[in-house]
């Protein structure tokens, strides 16, 4: 009894350690739950408890990490594949190791929500101390016009603000504390992780936070429907006051959105760098579209001719040119009829622009890429699994409900086809996609957290 104690404690220590390990990079949280996983599965075999394997979630993820590793294996670079087929495995056994601490009846959903919330606290405290000091609590300067906290040159304050808010707002619905309090909470965090979102100047945050606005409304989350609906006009105003005011933030959240998505006079409903994306994407997936080119690959591939996707091929580069008189920021150019004509400085990148990259930017299109139609079907059939399974405990506490709400609402915004996307297998953003999935519990008696 008392060694089966101290590897519950060992995995609640580590699982802790993890919201404080995911603003330190990617290294440090990656090592963190391999760490966890092997240590959970040697536990099982130590305590003789392989039993706990015999689920339909983990014979389920046996099935996608085998199909997983046979892409990589008929791709055309199986080692390059493998770097991220491989590890796969290790977010298997993150959602176990959290639904093992969730459902023995531990004080793990109390120790992880404080330290999530403190980090999280943190982050928003040190942002706004960034902001207005021009330097955080490290002394970190503000990056290129971008407040960035601890993340530094890496500019995904807002991306981890957005996605890591509704996990946060669902841990303090657990909190048991008087209801005025948590909506107090609620809100003032909501409202400051508001304004770090619009000051990271990251676009595809907003998208999330106003995503995560309306779906709390929608589905009427721990009643917050009627005062989500009258703050619909104060966070408009708010939005628009900080765009006209800030510079930074308008010539982030307006000039340059209108920059990439209008050439002269026309328009465009995608950025002209995610188009080429998706262009070259598509091109690879129609010639490998039942298994993908496998994980990873798109950005060995877009550089083949075959794939390889210049402005030149889309635009009639003509069109963004204007002809007038030369400046210091204008380059001459010749164009197909012989004239002379300069280039704007926002346009010369055209030149340059292209369809290879890392990654496809979007997340279906990638898995779909590298993948195929085959692993889209498991990826689309594993989401509609755990909207099924939530829905599924509606009959439990409206508070677990609640909770579960708020995870699938994290995963649907991760996922959203409506926004530009990182890579589905970078190892942070991997994590931060599968922490919401580890966090769905269908035992309602762990729902309640007392501090």
């Amino acid at each position: 009894m008392i060694k089966i104690e101290r590897f519950n404690l060992a995995l609640i220590s580590l699982s802790c350690l993890l919201p404080l390990f995911l603003v330190t990079g990617p290294f440090l949280p990656d090592l963190l739950i391999t760490l966890m996983g092997i240590l959970f599965f040697f536990g099982l075999i130590y305590f003789k408890n392989l039993n706990y394997l015999n689920n339909f979630f983990f014979k389920y993820s046996l099935i996608i990490c085998s199909y997983l590793i046979i892409t990589s294996l008929l791709s055309s670079n199986i080692l390059l594949s493998f770097e991220s087929t491989l590890p796969f495995i290790r977010l298997i056994f993150l959602v176990l190791v959290f639904n093992y601490l969730l459902n023995i009846k531990s004080n793990f959903i109390k120790f992880f929500s404080i330290s999530c919330i403190s980090i999280f606290v943190f982050i928003l405290i040190d942002s706004i101390f960034q902001k207005i000091f021009g330097v955080n609590f490290f002394l970190s300067a503000i990056n290129v016009n971008q407040i960035s906290s601890v993340f530094g040159n890496e500019r995904i304050l807002g991306s981890y603000i957005s996605r890591i808010l509704p996990i946060i707002i669902g841990f303090l619905i657990l909190l048991n504390i008087n209801k005025k309090k948590k909506l107090y909470y609620i809100l003032i965090i909501f409202f400051i992780s508001l304004l770090i979102i619009l000051f990271s100047g990251e676009r595809t945050a907003l998208i999330n936070f106003i995503s995560l606005f309306f779906f709390i409304i929608l589905f009427n989350i721990y009643n917050l429907r009627n005062i989500f609906l009258k703050l619909l006009i104060p966070f408009i105003i708010l939005i628009s006051l900080i765009a006209l005011i800030d510079d930074k933030v308008r010539s982030r959240l307006i000039t340059t959105t209108i920059s990439e998505l209008k050439f002269n006079d026309s328009w465009s409903f995608l950025p002209d760098h995610h188009r080429l994306h998706y262009i070259s994407a598509i091109l690879i997936f129609k010639d490998n579209f039942i298994i993908g080119s496998g994980p990873k690959l798109f950005r060995e591939l877009c550089k083949d001719e075959k794939y390889y996707v210049k402005a030149d091929d889309i635009y009639n580069k003509d069109n963004y040119v204007i002809n007038k008189s030369p400046f210091l920021n204008k380059k001459k150019i010749i164009n197909s009829k012989g004239q002379l004509k300069y280039l704007d400085e926002d346009r010369m990148r055209f030149d340059e622009l292209n369809g290879c990259s890392t990654h496809p930017h979007h997340t279906h299109i990638q898995i779909l890429t590298e993948t195929g139609l085959v692993g889209y079907f498991l990826f689309l059939s594993t989401i509609c699994l755990i909207i099924f399974y939530i829905f599924k405990t509606k009959n439990n506490t409206v508070t677990s409900f609640d909770f579960n709400l708020l995870m699938l609402s994290t995963i649907l915004l991760n996922f959203t086809p409506f926004a530009p996307s990182g890579n589905f297998f970078n190892n942070w953003l991997s994590i931060v996609y599968f922490l919401p999935i580890a966090l769905i519990s269908f035992n309602k008696n762990i729902f309640k957290v007392n501090l």
